[in-house]
């Protein structure tokens, strides 16, 4: 499946190949023409990819299923990620506990 999120078993682990990456929206684009101005300034670009953002693709039995670290104390989480305070709630608690 698409959303099953997947991590690499090793660190030294060859991927299987390479392939263009692709933008599928316009602050994606934007990015990619940042990743490769920067490949072009480091002289990477030139070759027979033709300068071109590429990622690596691994095959399932290269990776393991991703397992979050197991949230200890909610109380911990304050901020949210667009830096807001947030109101931790009781019931939170027994939601998140370990």
């Amino acid at each position: 499946m698409r959303s099953e999120g997947r991590a690499v078993n090793e660190e030294g682990t060859q991927p299987l190949k390479f392939n263009k990456v692709r933008a599928g929206t316009v602050n994606r684009m934007r990015e990619l023409e940042i990743l490769k101005d920067g490949l072009r300034e480091a002289g990477e670009g030139s070759g027979a990819a033709g300068g071109d953002v590429m990622q690596a693709l691994y095959a399932r039995s290269q990776t393991e299923p991703y397992v979050p670290d197991p949230v200890v104390d909610v109380r911990d989480i304050t901020l949210s990620f667009l830096g807001e305070w947030l109101t931790v709630y009781g019931w939170w608690l027994t939601l998140f506990r370990v």
